[in-house]
């Protein structure tokens, strides 16, 4: 087996290992969303005040989750928890529109919103693995990069 077959198996192997932890955190988190609201519809609060602190206490425990376990991000978290947020906001307002239109367009809203949900979870793994939570460059590398751009 040639190197560059290696480096490419085992390119393979992580890129999996990690799906599969990103997986798994958007199980625990769409469960723990679930609990908190249930928990909080049994003490009497409203059903929406209940499913929006459930969303945001479980996006708070995914974030530390997915840039701790899934994506081993070891940079100072504020420089991707803005990022995150903002990441997760346009995820809500793009499923808000794309449900409002189905609604409006009589779309079978179990199977699309199933699709919808997967593609959410794709856009969402590829921007955290190569935006939120993305090796910041180092100097060298910012300063290679400004010297060829101006060079040009």
């Amino acid at each position: 087996m040639s190197n560059g077959k290696r480096l490419v198996d085992c390119l393979n192997r992580a890129e999996s290992q990690r799906l599969g932890r990103f997986i798994a955190v958007g199980v625990a988190l769409n469960l723990s969303a679930y609990v908190i609201f249930l928990a909080l519809l049994v003490r009497g609060v409203a059903p929406m005040t209940a499913m929006t602190i459930g969303y945001v206490g479980a996006l708070a425990l995914s974030f530390v989750a997915n840039r701790a376990w899934t994506f081993q991000h070891h940079e100072h978290w504020r420089r991707s928890i803005w990022k995150y947020a903002v990441l997760y906001f346009c995820i809500y307002v793009a499923q808000a529109l794309l449900l409002n239109w189905a609604v409006h367009a009589h779309v079978n809203l179990t199977v699309f919103q199933f699709l919808v949900v997967c593609a959410m979870a794709t856009v969402s793994f590829l921007l955290q693995r190569f935006w939120v939570f993305a090796p910041a460059r180092s100097r060298l590398e910012r300063g290679v990069l400004s010297y060829s751009i101006k060079q040009r």
